[in-house]
């Protein structure tokens, strides 16, 4: 079975985005990262299926993480994050 990948979607200058990753790393959560701008195609159709534009934003396998539907805090995130790569 083939591990979910974790994708953060992030931007420049995000205070919130920084601390997620950084608290990924420190879960032992291996993630890769799509810049906003640099990625602004897929981030806007990720934007139109979870009518959210809030970062930061993660994709694990086909479940859309997003602020203020899916977690409140970063904690909340990873921790959330972490129960999905068991499942």
């Amino acid at each position: 079975m083939m591990s979910k990948q974790v994708l953060v979607f992030t931007m420049e200058g995000c205070p919130w985005c920084v601390k997620l990753k950084e608290q990924l790393e420190e879960a032992g959560v291996d993630y890769v990262t799509r810049d906003v701008d640099e990625y602004s195609t897929m981030y806007d159709k990720f934007v139109e299926i979870t009518e959210s534009e809030l970062l930061p934003a993660l994709l694990i396998g086909k479940q859309a993480l997003v602020p203020q539907k899916s977690f409140n805090t970063i904690d909340e995130a990873v921790s959330t994050v972490q129960d999905l790569l068991i499942d």
